[in-house]
């Protein structure tokens, strides 16, 4: 069913007044170098030889922590593109004490601010409103972690935000304490009406480097709707956050499927979030699916 719908991509689009057009070409990061090869594994067999099996969706509930916000802001720029979230004290009773600490792109502190928060008490932030935010030539990127003394229990969510487009997308912070995770699947949609695509937004614990002589941090294969593979890739990175095109991970113009792909973090795996657009206008975000829960 999902294959007939995705044919039709075109009509649909036209019927509901979205614009056709080949997608914009997508600069690979700073610091990241994308290699398409023709020869790869095959993560999806690899996995069904090794009879693995995906753990299912990962429920997520308050906890102490670390909590893991990755942040994305145009400095200077107050319609520009910038992150918010909150902490939650979600015990019914009893204070929190909390620390959120601000991190930029090589993991060193630039703020941080130490909470007490009363039972259901929530405390906001503006990424663009801290102190001693990095302010490079571009966007400003790093990460928040959320941590709570132990047994008490904090929720966090977040969005990311861009006022001069009318554009948001987001959802719950990463809780390291459950999701982290080597291998990933995640959907893909490039092209037709999908003219903002797809970007695969990460968190890398420990990133190898963004010379190709140096091991991949990520290692993936493509495939189509038909489960069909169409390529393998490697990324090297050197940054422990990473907002990647999905259209960079495949030869084409547009391609409707799925991406496996393996974290080989320094310290550990990561995690994975997907985030879908449409001409600035629509967006969603949802996470990831972990492959092979860790032991």
């Amino acid at each position: 069913m999902s294959r007939a719908l995705f044919r039709s991509a075109p009509a649909l689009a036209l019927a509901a007044g979205l614009a056709i057009a080949p997608p914009p070409a997508a600069a690979q990061p700073e610091g990241t170098t994308v290699v398409i090869g023709r020869q790869g594994p095959d993560l999806r067999a690899e996995r069904a030889a090794a009879g693995l099996r995906p753990r299912g969706a990962m429920v997520l509930a308050p906890s102490a922590g670390p909590w893991i916000v990755p942040f994305v802001v145009d400095p200077g720029n107050l319609v520009g593109t910038t992150t918010l979230l909150s902490v939650r004290n979600e015990a019914p009773a009893g204070d929190a004490d909390v620390l959120v600490e601000f991190l930029d792109d090589t993991l060193n502190e630039f703020h941080e601010v130490q909470l007490v928060l009363e039972p259901h008490q929530l405390q906001s932030f503006n990424l663009r409103d801290q102190p001693n935010l990095p302010t490079p030539v571009g966007l400003s990127t790093g990460l928040v972690r959320v941590t709570a003394d132990p047994g008490q229990l904090v929720g966090v969510d977040t969005f990311r935000v861009v006022p001069g487009d009318d554009f948001a997308t987001g959802g719950l912070g990463i809780d390291l304490t459950v999701e982290e995770c080597s291998d990933w699947t995640g959907r893909i949609l490039v092209g037709g009406p999908f003219t903002g695509g797809t970007t695969l937004r990460f968190f890398i614990n420990g990133p190898q480097g963004a010379d190709p002589a140096n091991p991949p941090t990520i290692t993936g294969t493509v495939y189509n709707e038909a489960g069909t593979l169409i390529n393998p890739f490697t990324v090297h990175t050197d940054g422990w956050t990473l907002d990647l095109d999905a259209s960079l991970l495949f030869a084409g113009d547009q391609l409707f499927g799925t991406v496996e792909l393996v974290i080989n973090g320094t310290q550990g795996g990561g995690h994975l979030t997907v985030e879908h657009s449409a001409e600035g206008r629509y967006s969603v975000t949802v996470p990831g699916v972990c492959l092979v829960p860790p032991i």
